[in-house]
């Protein structure tokens, strides 16, 4: 019973994330490069350096960063959703609340011939 509670509070809380996503969403120009980023595995590296998740607020203060700074986490083309929500969650609970999920975006476009 415990853990259906917490697995329905988790599904709540990534729910609440994608929403508000949806609804809040804004476009961000003149972002600086991501300074934490999350690969295809979930492997996560602050300025480089992989990290554990549960290290990951001490490596974002170790690093610098203030708790009312905008955090840019790079994140690959098919993110692990509830990967990224524990993350935001962590870093929330910290202090830190300008956290943003960017990806590389590639345009390509086709000339006519």
């Amino acid at each position: 019973m415990y853990k259906a509670c917490i697995e329905n509070a988790l599904l709540f809380f990534t729910a609440a994330l994608m929403l508000s996503g949806c609804f809040g969403s804004r476009v961000i120009e003149d972002t600086r490069t991501p300074e934490i980023a999350i690969d295809q595995f979930g492997a996560i590296s602050v300025m480089g350096k992989s990290i554990k998740r549960d290290n990951l607020a001490r490596a974002v203060r170790k690093a610098g960063f203030k708790q009312d700074q905008e955090i840019n986490i790079l994140i690959p083309e098919n993110p692990d959703r509830q990967l990224m929500a524990s993350i935001a969650g962590e870093l929330r609970r910290k202090g830190y609340s300008r956290i943003i999920f960017v990806s590389d975006k590639k345009t390509y476009s086709e000339l006519g011939k």
